[in-house]
């Protein structure tokens, strides 16, 4: 079956939320390690019929080594269970596992509802109360933004295209800072730095006189700079972020039963790794005297990539093979090239 990722943006009376919905989606998973998709929280939904899948502690383990909280656990589809103690173990069995990958399971609420019911019978009170529950557990347990919009400007792109009124135009998501029409910007890449000057700035298909970390956007470019831009290539304000090729970094991998390797890694080791919304090729070399990485460990390590790209300490980043992620990282040193 294949699933679309949906994205939501609502209010509370304490702030505003972007939902991301992305059922059976990896290539979200794939860029949330990557740290192209910046998260505040998570909300683990499980079947109260069917109880977590196998997957569920892939992604468990996932969000704890990103240090993602998981604000709330909501219990879905109650409805089609006649037996309240069937969803009292469903609900046992998910904070075994939330324990078992490094959360603490009695600090973290469980709201019990239907999505489907809510959805089908918009007026009744006894469908819609659980979703105003899960809203009252957000606001409370999300932590709340720092403050990124006054940091400077740095987004990942993950779209570029020509428009015939706006002329070449790249989407991504404000990581920090903010941006304006008239702001000069660099874009960092594989093909080197350039500076440019932003045109236009679109929110939800909306011109916006400014835009602010979080913001989805669409920031138009000049036309001339359309064959520098590309998915991974960032904008950022300028000497606020440098490229290179070599880091150095602390990364776990993920064992068998999280969805990772069965095999060890050599101490020297050639990969796919995701960086932000970047794909690159990269030579691992683990410390001196450590033959091999297992999987279920951690190690420092140090990295040489294929092309330079924008690269910082606290940076996330996964490490894939054949498609699929087997490991996360963060970056503890950059070397300057």
């Amino acid at each position: 079956m294949a699933f679309r990722r949906s994205v939501v943006e609502y209010r509370t009376d304490r702030r505003g939320y972007r939902h991301v919905d992305c059922p059976g989606q990896l290539d979200f998973i794939k860029n949330l390690v990557g740290g192209s998709c910046p998260v505040d929280a998570a909300i683990l939904v499980v079947s109260a019929a069917d109880g977590p899948m196998a997957h569920t502690r892939t992604q468990l383990s996932l969000l704890r080594l990103l240090d993602i909280p998981v604000a709330t656990v909501f219990l879905n589809k109650v409805d089609s269970v006649s037996d309240s103690e069937l969803v009292d173990r469903v609900e046992e069995e998910v904070r075994e596992m939330l324990d078992r990958c490094g959360f603490i399971s009695r600090a973290i609420p469980f709201v019990r509802g239907s999505a489907l019911l809510a959805l089908e019978t918009p007026g009744n009170r006894e469908a819609s109360g659980p979703f105003e529950e899960l809203l009252d557990v957000l606001d409370e347990m999300v932590p709340a933004r720092g403050p990124e919009s006054e940091a400077p400007l740095l987004v990942a792109l993950e779209s570029v295209y020509s428009d015939d009124e706006r002329g070449t135009v790249v989407t991504g998501t404000i990581e920090r800072g903010m941006v304006a029409p008239g702001d000069k910007v660099v874009r960092l890449g594989m093909n080197g730095i350039s500076e440019l000057v932003v045109a236009g700035v679109e929110k939800s298909r909306n011109a916006v006189e400014q835009a602010v970390a979080g913001d989805l956007v669409e920031l138009s470019l000049p036309d001339e700079a359309r064959e520098h831009l590309h998915r991974g290539a960032v904008i950022a304000a300028p000497g606020s972020i440098a490229s290179s090729s070599r880091f150095s970094a602390v990364a776990y991998l993920l064992d068998n039963e999280e969805g990772g390797r069965q095999e060890p890694i050599p101490a020297m080791w050639t990969s796919r790794l995701q960086i932000r919304s970047a794909e690159v090729d990269g030579t691992i070399k683990l410390p001196a005297g450590i033959e091999s990485l297992q999987p279920g460990e951690h190690s420092e390590m140090d990295i040489e990539l294929g092309t330079q790209v924008a690269l910082e300490k606290t940076q996330r980043f996964g490490i894939k093979e054949t498609g699929r992620t087997i490991g996360a990282g963060v970056v503890t040193g950059v070397v300057q090239q």
